[in-house]
């Protein structure tokens, strides 16, 4: 995740002299930091919402941005049984509205996690990445179940 922020950095801070040392260190900050932070609603304790920090990596495949594959670690402290949780899975969108489908994994198994979100900044080109923030609605719906498990509601940033 580290590598992959410091490689969105700007084109002309990665060309020529390397980096301040200020510089470096605020995109290293920035790896750091939760990239969503909010609250799952657990179906079985809805009146009883948990925290939930999301580190996400999203990798466009096409030159527009508008498709991408993404990765990511989800931390949820207080959700027994799924405090920790990997997230692999697709995302598209254009201009301000995104949807999404991934798989997360976690001790207690597989879900699918359909998303629908809408980015609250404008979009920047590829080669100029900018800060974005974004608020996201992701359900969580195990394979085996076929059941809705929880709800998350996100608000979160990014540099695409």
């Amino acid at each position: 995740m580290l590598f992959a922020t410091l490689m969105a950095c700007p084109v002309s801070a990665r060309a020529g002299p390397s980096p301040s040392g200020g510089e470096a260190a605020s995109w290293i900050a920035l790896a750091l930091l939760p990239h969503d932070i909010g609250l799952v609603f657990p179906r079985v304790a809805l009146s009883e919402p948990t925290l939930s920090l999301g580190y996400t990596i999203q990798i466009p495949v096409t030159d527009n941005k508008r498709h991408r594959v993404l990765g990511g670690l989800d931390l949820n402290p207080m959700w027994e049984g799924h405090r920790a949780r990997g997230r692999l899975g697709y995302r598209f969108g254009w201009h301000y509205p995104f949807f999404g489908l991934a798989i997360v994994a976690d001790k207690t198994g597989v879900a699918f996690a359909p998303e629908v979100g809408v980015r609250l900044t404008k979009e920047s080109p590829i080669h100029e990445p900018k800060f974005g923030a974004h608020f996201i609605v992701r359900a969580d719906v195990p394979v085996e179940a076929d059941e809705l498990r929880a709800v998350s509601v996100l608000f979160g940033w990014s540099m695409f």
